[in-house]
């Protein structure tokens, strides 16, 4: 198993369980309590969990923010599809923005792979940019501001002023958590939800991209209604019951 591997494991394992102890890790996982002790110290640099004597809990269980090489292993088959699917509504001539995130990042794959003409994609994403630049038919934008080390986003007053002084046809929208019973967005960090704020209020359509175990999970930052968004593309294992809910506050839920 990979570290990476390993880290979101200990996370998972961790969420499930309140806390851990360090020796049911490294049993659980066939490693020294060592390699965990500098596992459970590198998610605590990052912000994940909090050691504690003999252990650690989560930092924040109402919605952690994972390094953004253990996301894009995450339930990595339902965003390949998601980003599959959420790219054919991409056209020529389109000028788009391509939000920050690893679903968001297949997207732009998937965009990538088909050519285009005459496209033009405004990003908050270093890896975003990275993988459409030198691409011919496509004009690449990045925006200034302080890069995110964790989701590799650029976010504060730079990228704001930025998306507030363009429009664009569609937009390709990340989030931490859908609620279907609220009716809400949330994210786990509060530095890139005035970024997302802005990135909605200059495009004609909203598209949320988020794999089906985004649905019911609420982050620290609410930062939009469903009403306000006009797709959500997701994956086939989001639930019926799911489905109708987010349907009843606007958007129509496409299944990848």
């Amino acid at each position: 198993m990979l570290e990476a591997e390993r880290q979101l494991a200990i996370v998972t394992e961790i969420k499930s369980s309140v806390g851990v102890s360090v020796s049911r890790l490294a049993q659980k996982f066939g490693v020294s309590a060592n390699t965990i002790r500098r596992d459970l110290e590198k998610l605590e640099k990052a912000g994940i969990v909090k050691r504690i004597h003999g252990g650690a809990v989560l930092n924040d269980p109402g919605g952690y923010d994972l390094p953004f090489e253990e996301r894009q292993i995450e339930h990595k088959d339902e965003k390949d599809a998601i980003g599959a699917l959420a790219s054919s509504l991409v056209g020529d001539g389109d000028t788009i923005i391509i939000d920050a995130g690893t679903t968001c990042l297949s997207v732009a794959k998937h965009i990538k792979s088909r050519p285009r003409k005459d496209l033009t994609v405004l990003t908050n994403s270093v890896a975003v940019a990275t993988e459409l630049s030198n691409n011919p038919g496509i004009v690449v934008i990045l925006c200034g501001g302080m890069v995110r080390g964790l989701t590799l986003s650029l976010v504060g007053p730079p990228a704001e002023e930025f998306f507030e002084s363009v429009h664009v046809d569609k937009l390709f929208l990340a989030t931490g958590g859908i609620s279907p019973d609220k009716g809400i967005l949330t994210n786990p960090n509060m530095h890139e939800v005035p970024v997302k704020k802005r990135m909605m209020g200059v495009a004609d359509e909203i598209i949320v991209v988020a794999d089906s175990h985004k649905f019911g999970r609420v982050a620290l930052c609410p930062f939009a209604e469903l009403g306000n968004v006009h797709k959500v593309v997701t994956d086939s294992k989001v639930s019926g019951e799911a489905r109708r809910l987010v349907e009843a506050f606007g958007p129509e839920v496409i299944v990848a």
